[in-house]
């Protein structure tokens, strides 16, 4: 009875999630939980969430008093019971997972596995990404907690070890006299999963960038090109002087946020990915340099969660802030795959789309067409996104700039090609959005700047394609 009551609230919990984003914990699940305040964490919870947390506590003291009661009265276990209660666990797991593990299966995931193998010295990257195969016995209850557990601190000792790492690492960084006392905000906005061509700013179509098209400021680079085609590989590229033909998984650096630090701007890093996992660590060992840290949707990308939108909060905190100078780095979740959650119903402008369906394949041809409406869907919200963070930067008044870069692109069927997600290493996987913004203030107090970005603009692509 005592272990069952200790167990309750790991299992109210658990199911809540499940319940509200449709997959079980994990070591994701775990980070966030950790670096979670009360007030955020009640906020998350919500009523039904806050009724069984108190109901779990409740277990859990009555549990933890009838066990130190009983702990020494209690009788032995006939020896004999617990054999048969042991092979009893261990047959119906057998039967009911031998055939996953015989097919070494993994848990389902939105995206193509394709792990860029680290370099031999690399030990730390692979406690970063904790590179190793997953078996469905996680997704048990409550077999598969301590597995995940175990996870977590795996991957939660490699950020520590990797901070300690770079601890000394210092770029020496300052701002020019004559600028230092400017108040300044810089925003970067990590895309996720975007091409080019399908941003009607370049020549798309359809409408997808009904704002963004009307902005004043924006610059459109229909060039830009990512190294890599998944996200724990390219996040690190852009964001430090990490080569991109270097393989392995840490690189002994600090990010441009360290740069901006030392130059006397605050910082933050507000992300709607994970702070642990395969696709997460490497990226949010750099998020670590930032002295405001946040990872505000629980469900990752696996699944169902919160929409970009939810970056706009902690935005204007961090905008309402009375330091003068701020570098800001927001990593949306953009347009991955399921795209139709990651933009609300009064986003769904082309249809049909995936809205509804649970489980979509994306590599089911005879899906084209939906997949393709959705993505175009996720575009448009991702307009909608930017131009609500220009706009806060607008009504600051002050000096200020934003770059928008994704990680890498998509494939979505394109004509005769039958690819789709990413991690092919084709021109569509590498091909990426990206624009900058300027303020009136920047403009001015920067022209040069402003022209040199202006000549990196190529010709609108005519040459795209028509795709959807």
């Amino acid at each position: 009875m005592g272990v069952s009551m200790l167990l309750a609230p790991v299992a109210l919990m658990e199911a809540l999630y499940v319940l509200r984003y449709e997959r079980v914990t994990d070591e994701h699940v775990f980070a966030i939980l950790r670096e979670t305040n009360f007030r955020e964490a009640l906020a998350w919870l919500g009523p039904l969430g806050c009724m069984l947390l108190a109901t779990g506590l409740t277990l859990l003291v009555a549990a933890t008093v009838i066990l130190s009661r009983q702990t020494l009265a209690l009788p032995a276990f006939p020896p004999r019971w617990r054999y048969i209660l042991m092979m009893t666990g261990f047959a119906t797991a057998s039967i009911l997972y031998a055939p996953e593990f015989l097919l070494n299966a993994s848990p389902v995931s939105n995206e193509p596995v394709q792990v860029a193998r680290a370099q031999p010295a690399d030990h730390l990257g692979n406690r970063l990404t904790g590179d190793f195969e997953h078996s469905n016995i996680e997704t048990i209850f409550p077999w598969g907690v301590p597995i995940r557990l175990v996870r977590y601190v795996d991957l939660d000792a490699g950020m520590k070890d990797g901070m300690k790492a770079l601890a000394s690492f210092r770029f020496n960084a300052h701002q020019v006299a004559e600028r230092s006392t400017d108040d300044e905000i810089i925003v970067l906005v990590i895309g996720e999963t975007g091409r080019s061509d399908r941003w009607q700013i370049n020549g798309y179509h359809r409408p997808t960038n009904p704002r963004l098209s009307k902005q004043e400021g924006v610059i459109s680079f229909t060039d830009a090109i990512s190294g890599w085609a998944w996200t724990r590989m390219s996040v690190p590229v852009i964001i430090s002087r990490k080569p991109s033909r270097t393989f392995a998984s840490f690189f002994p650096e600090r990010s441009v946020i360290s740069a901006f630090r030392e130059a006397g701007f605050w910082t933050a890093w507000y992300s709607m990915h994970g702070p642990l996992g395969f696709h997460e660590s490497a990226v949010a060992l750099h998020a670590g340099e930032a002295e405001d840290v946040r990872f505000i949707n629980p469900a990752g990308y696996r699944s169902p969660g919160a929409y970009d939108g939810a970056l706009l909060a902690p935005l204007e905190e961090a905008l309402s802030r009375p330091e003068r100078k701020k570098f800001i780095v927001l990593h949306t979740m953009g347009s991955h795959f399921n795209y139709a959650d990651r933009n609300p119903a009064e986003f769904d402008l082309f249809g049909p789309s995936l809205r509804g369906d649970r489980n979509p394949d994306l590599h089911d041809r005879s899906q084209r067409e939906r997949l393709n409406n959705s993505y175009d869907n996720s575009v448009l919200y991702t307009d909608h996104v930017l131009a609500e963070i220009i706009q806060r930067l607008q009504g600051s008044g002050k000096i200020a700039s934003l770059l928008y870069v994704a990680d890498h692109g998509e494939n979505l069927f394109d004509g005769d090609c039958d690819k789709s997600g990413h991690g092919h290493n084709t021109d569509r996987d590498h091909r990426i959005a990206a624009l900058w913004w300027n303020s009136p203030g920047f403009g001015s107090r920067n022209p040069e700047k402003v022209d040199l970005l202006a000549s990196r603009i190529c010709p609108p692509a005519a040459a795209f394609p028509r795709t959807a």
